[in-house]
């Protein structure tokens, strides 16, 4: 995968999760999903993103909801 760059119109490359995670911090709740990097073998780095705690809330339904969604999708 290597640089990832949002620039330019839409369809920009998939970014696969291995991993994600939040952590509250004093200026929001914090997302962190880990992606692997082609360039280091199986090594992942992480993007981290910080969402305002109001944003992180509305959020985590619409997430549960649409994992369900998807989950039937791919019939698991």
């Amino acid at each position: 995968m290597g640089l990832i760059v949002l620039e330019g119109d839409p369809p920009y490359e998939p970014i696969f999760a291995q991993s994600a995670a939040t952590a509250p911090t004093p200026d929001g709740v914090e997302l962190i999903i880990n992606v692997q990097v082609r360039e280091q073998g199986d090594g992942t780095v992480p993007i981290r993103i910080l969402l305002k705690p109001e944003d992180a809330t509305a959020l985590a339904p619409q997430l549960s909801m649409n994992a369900r969604i998807a989950q039937r999708w791919r019939g698991k």
